[in-house]
């Protein structure tokens, strides 16, 4: 498995080729994704698929709450965290 940074950095891009307006670096761990209109409800779909390709394996989206799509630090807990 990829490491921490490896995971957000890859998260991160894809976020930035979803939303060509927002610069690299002008997005951090932190920067609330859906709350800014960085990306949108109908991307989350293709970053379900994103997050799957980068841990390896599926996961039950049914066990998806509220709040994971915040930022790409929480990304990463609710599903490279808990999935170790």
């Amino acid at each position: 498995m990829k490491t921490e940074q490896e995971i957000k950095e890859n998260l991160k891009a894809w976020i930035v080729k979803k939303n060509p307006k927002i610069k690299s670096e002008d997005l951090t761990n932190e920067t609330l994704l859906m709350e800014s209109r960085i990306i949108s409800s109908l991307h989350i779909m293709e970053l379900i698929l994103e997050i799957e390709k980068l841990r390896g394996s599926k996961f039950n989206i049914k066990n998806i709450k509220p709040g994971v799509f915040q930022s790409v630090n929480s990304i990463y807990q609710a599903f490279f965290v808990s999935a170790t």
